[in-house]
């Protein structure tokens, strides 16, 4: 097995975390690399997402009444999104 790429510049420590993990235990090349550099960039867009979850799960609209905090929303579609790109380079079943 040859050495793992670097991870792309830029990316944070999940997103780091990511790259190495999944490049330790396969090898890929071509398209799924690039795959993969979206996937570790989501990890980072999740990290960033959980101080505004914190928050809890309804947070004030403008008008005063309660509504769902759109870090939660945005943090569930990065999720979906990040387990989809997992499965279509096959490192999830």
């Amino acid at each position: 097995m040859s050495r793992p790429p670097a991870p792309p510049p830029g990316l944070g420590v999940a997103g780091k975390r990511h790259w190495h993990t999944i490049n330790a235990d396969y090898e890929l090349s071509g398209a799924d690399l690039e795959v993969l550099r979206e996937i570790a960039t989501i990890a980072d867009m999740v990290e960033a997402l959980k101080p505004l979850m914190a928050l809890g799960p309804l947070i004030k609209a403008p008008d005063g009444q309660p509504r769902a905090n759109p870090a939660t929303v945005q943090y569930r579609l990065l999720v979906m999104q990040k387990t989809r790109q997992m499965a279509a380079i096959r490192v999830i079943g």
